[in-house]
């Protein structure tokens, strides 16, 4: 309910022209569902023909100081759908615009549910299974928006961590898989220091690792918009 809800949104919202000013597809904003969270304070919570506490579990609202109500915890925000391997929604990645609010992170997640761990789960897997089979290697990547990138250019071999640092959990999960792994991470000194990490993880699980590099300053969303 809550995908729908978001995509409904989206239409006409600042969210999508953020989305086509980077170079999305509308084909592709559609079939990653990705939506909309306006700045109201509980659009989601009034809309919502659920009890507050189911919300609550899934991570959509928050209670107020002193458990007085509650209040969506996506506003403002596009919001990138997270699916399991089999395609069903279990969270939301989404991106502040405008201005930074003092306090809230550009990118915020959902909380860890009995659904869902950023530890555990990657973006675009649920679209990128089949072909990580035949191709026989995976992409990994650090943005939603790198993964709908180069989805759209051909490379629909390729996922994303959800903003936390690769786990053996990921690699047991992409090992089901595949045994071949290509790094592609911002061309940056944040960017090569998690492509450290990851090779640590993925050598540890026996994959053939690869790095690739992208031209200095570039991020894989920049190097796909070349394609």
């Amino acid at each position: 309910w809550a995908v729908e809800h978001f995509e409904q949104n989206l239409k006409g919202s600042p969210g999508l022209s953020y989305l086509l000013s980077r170079g999305l597809t509308p084909e592709s904003i559609a079939a990653f569902r990705l939506g909309w969270a306006g700045d109201s304070w509980d659009a989601l919570l009034k809309a919502a023909p659920f009890p507050v506490e189911i919300l609550e579990k899934a991570g959509l609202v928050l209670p107020g100081k002193d458990g007085r109500g509650h209040y969506d915890r996506f506003r403002g925000r596009v919001i990138f759908p997270i699916f399991d391997p089999q395609g069903r929604p279990i969270a939301f990645g989404a991106r502040i615009l405008g201005a930074d609010r003092p306090g809230e992170p550009k990118y915020l997640n959902s909380p860890a549910t009995t659904v869902f761990s950023k530890s555990a789960a990657l973006y675009g897997l649920d679209k990128a299974g089949n072909t990580v089979r035949s191709e026989g290697r995976v992409a990994v990547m650090e943005g939603y928006t790198d993964v709908i990138r180069a989805h759209q250019a051909g490379v629909t071999w390729a996922v994303a961590t959800l903003g936390t640092a690769l786990t053996g959990e990921h690699a047991s999960l992409l090992k089901r898989y595949t045994d071949q792994v290509v790094l592609v991470y911002d061309a940056d000194a944040a960017g090569k220091k998690a492509a450290d990490r990851g090779l640590d993880v993925f050598l540890q699980a026996n994959f053939l690792v690869r790095v690739c590099t992208l031209p200095e300053g570039e991020d894989p969303a920049d190097f796909f918009g070349h394609a």
